[in-house]
């Protein structure tokens, strides 16, 4: 048992499994230059893990095999660093026991919980996309009530009938300013009185519990003469538990190995 642990607990493994998880994210990239798979992908940004297995097996088997295969080398990943901290990080402590080597080790710890929250992450989270609302529209079905008050947007509506990566190729900042663009929500919560939200495009907002996102402005007309309530947006919920904890952990990472820079610095 102990040789086997020795070569998980190698470096030689680390850089094996991070080669490995590099060359699939690579292909991942590569993959989703085609619209099938980039459909698959799509799907799986929008959906909950578990939501998105259901069919993606049958749909999109390609871009399921990778997501399993990415999964299992970073659990190779998590393994490796298990392994090198009960095996050789502790004894390392024991034998040398000074501040940097303590460090280490809890780097080692923090590097762990990190991987765990990214797991839990992955099959936690909540979401519910392609919401669309037009002013004074409601949307309840979620777990929260959220109305769209008004909407400023200022770009064209021609910008609206574009397809979708045509559009995005035109939102420059001059042509899209983001803080000219936004739309405004009440959020409705428990037995507490709206709360206004101003939202806009990578720039979402937290209620409740739920994470709102500004996906994008939606017109129900064509170009031409358009009275007040003809774009509207389309947002994206999601919710997960764990989002604080893994910040916190990834603040402890970051300290952590400031720390030990901070001790091992031309030493």
């Amino acid at each position: 048992m102990k040789p086997l642990i020795k070569k998980l607990a190698a470096i030689e493994f680390t850089f094996l499994t991070l080669f490995l998880i590099q060359a699939l994210l690579w292909s991942g990239a590569g993959i989703s230059f085609r619209a099938k798979f980039r459909d698959g992908f799509t799907a799986l940004n929008n959906q909950s893990l578990f939501d998105w297995l259901g069919a993606a097996w049958s749909d999109y088997p390609l871009v399921a095999a990778w997501l399993l295969i990415l999964c299992l080398a970073a659990g190779l990943l998590m393994i490796n660093a298990l392994c090198c901290t009960l095996y050789i990080q502790i004894k390392r402590c024991m034998t040398r026991p000074a501040w940097p080597s303590w460090i280490f080790f809890l780097l080692h710890l923090m590097f762990i919980a990190l991987l765990a929250c990214h797991g839990m992450v992955m099959v936690s989270t909540q979401k519910h996309h392609g919401i669309r609302l037009f002013p004074g529209d409601r949307s309840s079905d979620h777990g929260i009530g959220i109305r769209l008050d008004s909407v400023q947007y200022t770009a064209g509506i021609d910008l609206l009938t574009m397809e979708r990566l045509e559009r995005r190729r035109h939102m420059t900042r001059k042509r899209f300013p983001m803080n000219e663009n936004t739309a405004t929500l009440l959020v409705e919560g428990g037995n507490h009185h709206p709360k206004a939200k101003t939202i806009g495009m990578l720039a979402p907002v937290s209620c409740n519990g739920f994470r709102i996102t500004l996906k994008e402005f939606v017109s129900r007309t064509g170009p031409g003469e358009l009275p007040d309530d003809a774009i509207g947006v389309e947002i994206t919920l999601t919710r997960n538990p764990w989002n604080r904890v893994f910040f916190a952990v990834y603040i402890l990472l970051i300290g952590l190995l400031a720390g030990y820079l901070a001790l091992t610095w031309k030493r």
